[in-house]
């Protein structure tokens, strides 16, 4: 039973290692992703469609490349706070 155990334990080392290296990656983008987040939530909320697009794109991202913060590329603030379905909606307007 004991080898059992290490042997299902032995294969749990390998995933857990690889969810260590996704970690050390995306901790890197975190502070991007929050600001970009953040900015929207500040920002950009209350204006349509076609007018986010120009604020995310011509100034929020701008500014992040400018300022070489790093963050998720082709991330959507509007996926990053709600769920599919409402960001669905949200992008349609």
């Amino acid at each position: 039973m004991a080898q059992r155990l290490v042997s299902a334990l032995a294969s749990e080392k390998v995933r857990w290692g690889d969810g260590i290296v996704r970690l050390k990656q995306e901790v890197k983008l975190i502070v991007g992703d929050v600001l970009m987040a953040s900015a929207f939530v500040s920002y950009a909320g209350p204006f349509n469609k076609k007018f986010r697009t120009i604020m995310i794109d011509q100034t929020f991202m701008k500014f992040c490349k400018d300022n070489n913060i790093l963050m998720t590329p082709g991330k959507d603030p509007v996926t990053m706070l709600t769920p599919e379905s409402v960001a669905a909606q949200w992008n349609q307007q």
